[in-house]
Order: C-alpha cells, then sequence, then structure tokens
C-alpha cells in the first residue's frame, strides 16, 4: 500500500494511533463497530490491504515511516540493494555509497533499521504476507539523457513501475517539473500544479502512449518489461 493510501485508509477508519501492521490485524468486525463504517466500505479496504501484500521494494520504503525518505531516495535504495534484506543489513558506509544519500540521511536511515519497534513492525508485515518484490537489477543506458516526470495514472501500470522503467534504463524519473525536464507524462486524473510549471518551464507533455513509443523507439523492450 502506497503512504499516501495508507494514510488515508488510517485516518478513515480512526486508526491514525497504528503502524502499518496493525492494519492487517484489523477484522471485518471491528471496522463495522466504528462510527461511519459500512459493510462495503470494510470490504472495500480489507480489499485494498490484501491488494497491497507485494508492494514494489520503493513503495514499501516510502510508506513504513523514515525519516526524511520520499519516493526519490526510496527508489534510489531499491536500486541499489534491490531487496529488502540487504538493506537491513546493510552498514552505514554502504548507506552512503548509493547516489543522494550523504552521511547525515545514512545515520537516520540506519538508526531507522536498528530501531527494536520498526523492526518488529517489519516482521509482523511480513508475517501478515507483506513481502516486498525484488527491484530488477539496470537494463541498460538508452535514457540515459531523458528526465521525466509522471502526474495522473497510467492503466496498467503503476507510479513506482514507471519510474523504475525510466531509471533501470539510465534515465531519470523525478518528483517535480524543473527547466531540467525533458517531457511531463500526463495520465488520467493528473495534477494541475505539475502540468502548471510544465508551461512555466516550457517543457512538452506526452500522454502514456507517447511515452511508450518513445521508449521503444530508443530500444527499450515494453514487453519483457512489463506483463500486467
Amino acid at each position: 500500500m502506497s503512504s499516501e493510501k495508507k494514510e488515508s485508509a488510517m485516518a478513515k477508519a480512526n486508526l491514525g494511533d497504528l503502524d502499518g501492521a496493525d492494519l492487517y490485524e484489523i477484522s471485518t468486525d471491528e471496522l463495522l463497530d466504528l462510527e461511519g463504517w459500512g459493510e462495503q466500505s470494510a470490504d472495500g479496504l480489507l480489499a485494498e490491504l490484501e491488494d497491497s501484500r507485494e508492494p514494489s521494494l520503493a513503495s514499501f520504503l516510502s510508506a513504513i515511516g523514515i525519516p526524511d525518505v520520499g519516493p526519490t531516495v526510496a527508489r534510489g535504495l531499491a536500486q541499489h540493494f534491490e531487496d529488502l534484506d540487504a538493506l537491513l543489513d546493510a552498514d552505514t558506509e554502504e548507506l552512503e555509497s548509493v547516489e543522494g544519500i550523504g552521511s547525515t540521511m545514512a545515520d537516520q536511515i540506519g538508526n531507522f533499521f536498528e530501531n527494536e519497534r520498526n523492526r518488529d513492525v517489519i516482521e509482523r508485515l511480513r508475517d501478515h504476507g507483506v513481502e516486498p518484490e525484488r527491484t530488477q537489477a539496470d537494463a541498460g543506458d538508452e535514457l540515459t539523457d531523458l528526465t521525466v516526470v509522471f502526474t495522473g495514472s497510467v492503466e496498467n501500470w503503476t507510479r513506482d513501475e514507471l519510474e523504475g522503467l525510466v531509471e533501470r534504463h539510465g534515465g531519470d524519473a523525478t518528483d517535480s517539473v524543473s527547466g531540467n525536464t525533458d517531457y511531463l507524462v500526463v495520465g488520467e486524473n493528473p495534477g494541475e500544479t505539475k502540468q502548471d510549471d510544465a508551461e512555466a518551464n516550457d517543457v512538452s507533455e506526452l500522454d502514456p502512449e507517447e511515452l511508450f513509443d518513445l521508449l521503444e523507439r530508443r530500444g527499450v523492450d515494453l514487453e519483457r518489461e512489463h506483463n500486467p
């Protein structure tokens, strides 16, 4: 489950003081006992939780509350270590070798994973069947000079999958539009802020199909990369 969805679900359920693992221990009856909850909304939340048991490693790291680790840093960690256990065993020196992570952030990440309570939450999540997917290794350098930003949803793709696809092939997928952005990829229900920033910075917009066409022209095998 993404950090936004997790926070939304916890707030909706009046469970904001619980950790992520607690969500997987909620029953339908417990939800129905809460004010404002009906059978349909309870079933919807539990179905969402069930669908979230195999998140990408980057999405998982973004959601568990590591200080100063947002989507960009999480993707860097996921690309570098590739699986959760390798990251859990990493020392400060290894963390500092990740691009964009200095000594202060490395200490914060290391302290987070050394904390007994945080380790317990991660183990309980795994006990409930939540197992982050292993990150695919870098596949090539076809997109070395390409910087893109995504806004809105793309059918059959998660945001993590799209950003990981670009980065595995040497490109950059950033969270905000700037003068260094080559394209803003606009899916369904896009955010106005990014589109306004694209206009202000004279950044071209692509729809998802135009992006996929561009990637294929540059040698990315989408059929091999993604099988929804």
